[in-house]
C-alpha cells in the first residue's frame, strides 16, 4: 500500500529525526523523500509503503500537523557561521535508514537543510536500491574523516557507498 503526505512547519534542528522516528516505529518504509527549505519554513514530501492500513498514516499526519510540529520540536537554532557539506549515499533499501542517519546528524549538532531520496530497482536482480543526497550545515567546520567516523553505525548496519563533499 502506498501513501503520500507532506508536512509544512517551521524548520528546527532535529525535525527530520523526530518525524522519521515515528514513521520507522510504525513499520513504514520511506520510498521517496524531498524537502524544500525557505527562510523560516520547511516542506517535506514523502511517499511511503506499508503493509498496514491507512490508520497508521492518518495517525502520523494527525500527530504532526503544523501546530504540533511547532510545539513538539521547538529547538533553538544558532545564527553563527555555518559550514555546509553534501552527503551522497547508495545502499540496499532498508526501513529506518533515513531515521538512523538523521539521528546521527542531529545528535552531533548538524542540521539537514536538503534531503532527497529515491528507491529504484537494480538491473537484472530487481533489488531495491536506496539513493540519498543530503546537504547538512554545522556551526563549525568538521573534517570529512570525522563525519565518516560519526557515520560508522550506518556503515556497519547498511554497508553503503558514502561520499562527503565540502560545499561552502
Amino acid at each position: 500500500m502506498y501513501f503520500k503526505t507532506s508536512f509544512i512547519s517551521k524548520n528546527y534542528v532535529g525535525l527530520i529525526r523526530n518525524i522519521t522516528k515515528e514513521i520507522f516505529k510504525s513499520g513504514i518504509n520511506i520510498e521517496k523523500s524531498q524537502m524544500i527549505i525557505t527562510t523560516e519554513n520547511i516542506l517535506i514530501y514523502n511517499t511511503f509503503t506499508s503493509l498496514n492500513d491507512t490508520e497508521i498514516m492518518n495517525s502520523i499526519s494527525k500527530k504532526y500537523n503544523e501546530d504540533d510540529i511547532n510545539r513538539l520540536f521547538n529547538i533553538e537554532n544558532s545564527n553563527s557561521n555555518q559550514y555546509y557539506k553534501k552527503i551522497n549515499m547508495t545502499s540496499f533499501d532498508n526501513t529506518g535508514i533515513i531515521h538512523d542517519i538523521s539521528n546521527i546528524i542531529t545528535n552531533n549538532n548538524m542540521d539537514i537543510i536538503n534531503l532527497n531520496t529515491n528507491v529504484n530497482l537494480a538491473p537484472f536482480t530487481s533489488s531495491r536500491i536506496f539513493d540519498m543526497n543530503m546537504v547538512i550545515n554545522m556551526p563549525e567546520n568538521i573534517d570529512n574523516d570525522i563525519i565518516t567516523e560519526l557515520l560508522t553505525p550506518i556503515n556497519i548496519e547498511y554497508n553503503p557507498e558514502l561520499e562527503i563533499i565540502d560545499l561552502f
